[in-house]
């Protein structure tokens, strides 16, 4: 395992909005598209699994890649955090965003936790 991602659904207002992190942990592992593919994967699940409509994240200001990685997805700034040294980052999915993400998808697989040792022994 090189890192995590997850989504956070902290909009008790809003149930289709996820906050979406992503953490390459491997130094090694940085910078070969993990993050993007993985990132791209969580979306596509949270938009057909879960019903997501609208993706927050909130990078470090000094976190260059991110940033650029999340401007590329067509994210968009709507704050920055001075006390946090944080900028907020949001993206709306349409069904021309839907296509986007599952056409710059590269191939993975979905299981469950239980079904994750069968699947690593493989």
């Amino acid at each position: 395992m090189v890192g995590d991602v997850n989504l956070f659904f902290n909009d008790l207002d809003n149930i289709h909005c996820a906050e979406l992190e992503i953490m390459v942990a491997e130094m090694g592992a940085r910078g070969k598209g993990i993050g993007k593919q993985a990132t791209l994967a969580i979306m596509n699940y949270g938009v057909l699994t879960l019903g997501v409509d609208t993706f927050i994240v909130k990078i470090g200001y000094q976190n260059t890649p991110s940033i650029e990685l999340f401007k590329k997805l067509g994210f968009q700034e709507i704050s920055r955090s001075e006390a946090f040294q944080e900028i907020t980052f949001q993206l709306s999915i349409t069904e021309d965003k839907k296509l986007d993400i599952q056409s710059s998808l590269e191939e993975y697989s979905v299981c469950t936790y239980s079904n994750l040792q069968s699947v690593l022994l493989k």
